[in-house]
């Protein structure tokens, strides 16, 4: 298995994004689609897990998420798993990959929105507010503080 990050100018790009879009979850078809309509700048990516040509997961760093706030920023968003590969920790390496990637980007801090309880807490995330989403679903946002090493 190996973790990749990539951005929009890399040659893999659309076809990871076809792949994201296989997955049967409307979060993954909303990230499927920002990536073939060009909706990543700077520093934005996709953090993706692969073995043997197989997706196993992925995630996205971005500016913003589905919450309407810019109180927070950086995220890690649409963190998925195909379920056939769940149970393996395969989130950990998304999320550990995810923040190593915004480490070197210069960021010491990450937040992450998501309805999910007592998930994210195991990866040192805390829990730091209630916010409503653009379907009005109140979303728990967590925030996790990088230590010193790089």
């Amino acid at each position: 298995m190996r973790s990749h990050f990539i951005q929009p100018c890399a040659d893999q790009w659309e076809e990871v994004a076809k792949k994201v879009g296989t997955a049967d979850w409307q979060g993954a078809k909303h990230l499927s689609d920002r990536m073939f309509t060009d909706q990543f700048q700077d520093w934005e990516g996709v953090i993706y897990l692969e073995d043997k040509g197989d997706l196993l997961g992925f995630c996205s760093i971005v500016k913003k998420d589905i919450v309407d706030t810019d109180l927070y920023t950086p995220y890690i968003a649409v963190v998925y798993v195909f379920p056939v590969y769940r149970g393996q920790f395969l989130t950990q390496h998304l999320m550990h990959r995810a923040e190593e990637e915004l480490k070197k980007i210069g960021f010491d801090e990450v937040f992450l929105v998501t309805p999910l309880k007592n998930f994210y807490e195991k990866l040192d995330y805390q829990a730091i507010d209630q916010m409503h989403d653009h379907l009005d679903r109140l979303l728990t946002v967590y925030k996790k503080i990088f230590d010193n090493e790089k």
